[in-house]
């Protein structure tokens, strides 16, 4: 997968992004390939006119990246790292079907009636 242009930045997506190498070490297929279809889907929502500086898609990429490329955190009073979350692959997949599902439209017709 090439260079995927996301909220008017292009947004690398080849192997040799480090943090993508780091990423395909430690994750599983299937979660390579879930964070692959939120990178999909935030580069087909459609750009926001009126607030150019607040883009929607921004938001979702930085939880993206938070849950699919974690930066080690440490805790301030012992210095020890504070292990991430476990990783819910039935969530993100509900996740990433619900951004498809608005991008494409299949609730239009069923609300405007």
């Amino acid at each position: 997968m090439g260079p995927v242009l996301f909220a008017g930045s292009l947004i690398s997506t080849s192997v040799e992004s480090p943090q993508l190498m780091v990423f395909a070490e430690l994750c599983s297929d299937n979660q390579q390939a879930l964070y692959r279809h939120n990178l999909r889907a935030l580069s087909l929502w459609p750009r926001d006119a009126l607030r150019p500086e607040c883009q929607f898609p921004d938001t979702l990429l930085r939880r993206a990246q938070k849950t699919f490329l974690p930066t080690p955190k440490f805790s301030p009073e012992t210095g020890e790292k504070i292990d991430a979350p476990a990783f819910n692959e039935r969530l993100e997949k509900e996740r990433v079907n619900a951004m498809y599902s608005l991008v494409e439209g299949r609730y239009g017709e069923e609300v405007c009636r």
